[in-house]
C-alpha cells in the first residue's frame, strides 16, 4: 500500500460499544493514530486536517477532542514553539490503553465460553455419529442410516 496502513487492536473494535466510543468518535481516534509515528512520541496531527478529512468543522472536532478527554480516552497536551508561542497539540492514548487492558479479561472470558460451548457441541456431534456407526453392521444398515449421518455432519459444518 502506497499510503501506508495504521494498525489497531482487535479489541478496540470490539469494545468500542462497551467503552461507549460513537462511531465519529472512533474515527477521531483512528485520525489520531495515523499520526502517531513513533512509540515514545504521542501524535500530533492538525485539528484542520482531521476536520477537512472528516468533513467536519474544526470546531466540531474540537468537540470530539473534549468528549474523548471527559471520557478518559486521550489526554490532550499543549506544545510550545519558541518563536509562535503554541502549535499542534498532542494526544496521549494511555487512557485508552488502560481502558482496553481493563475489560480484555471479559472478552477473553467470553472468546473461551464461546469456543467451549462450540467444542461441546462438536463432541456431542461425534458422540452421535459413533453412536451411529457402531449399530452398522451391513450396507444395508449403513444406508439406511446415511441420512442421519448427513444431518449430523451438516450440524458440524455450520459451525
Amino acid at each position: 500500500m502506497k499510503h501506508g496502513f495504521t494498525q489497531f487492536p482487535n479489541l478496540l473494535f470490539q469494545a468500542q460499544d462497551r467503552l461507549n466510543i460513537s462511531p465519529t468518535q472512533m474515527n477521531v481516534i483512528v485520525y489520531l493514530a495515523e499520526h502517531w509515528w513513533e512509540s515514545d512520541r504521542d501524535p500530533y496531527p492538525a485539528k484542520n486536517r482531521i476536520a477537512t478529512r472528516m468533513g467536519k468543522s474544526p470546531r466540531q472536532i474540537q468537540r470530539y477532542l473534549t468528549e474523548l478527554e471527559k471520557a478518559g480516552l486521550i489526554e490532550r497536551r499543549a506544545r510550545f514553539n519558541g518563536k509562535n508561542g503554541q502549535i499542534n497539540n498532542a494526544y496521549s492514548f494511555r487512557g485508552l490503553i488502560e481502558k482496553l487492558k481493563a475489560v480484555e479479561p471479559e472478552f477473553a472470558q467470553e472468546k473461551q465460553s464461546k469456543r467451549a460451548r462450540k467444542d461441546a457441541k462438536t463432541e456431542a456431534a461425534l458422540a452421535e455419529i459413533r453412536r451411529i456407526t457402531a449399530e452398522l453392521k451391513t450396507v444395508e444398515a449403513y444406508l439406511a442410516a446415511t441420512p442421519a449421518l448427513e444431518a449430523v455432519l451438516a450440524s458440524l459444518r455450520k459451525r
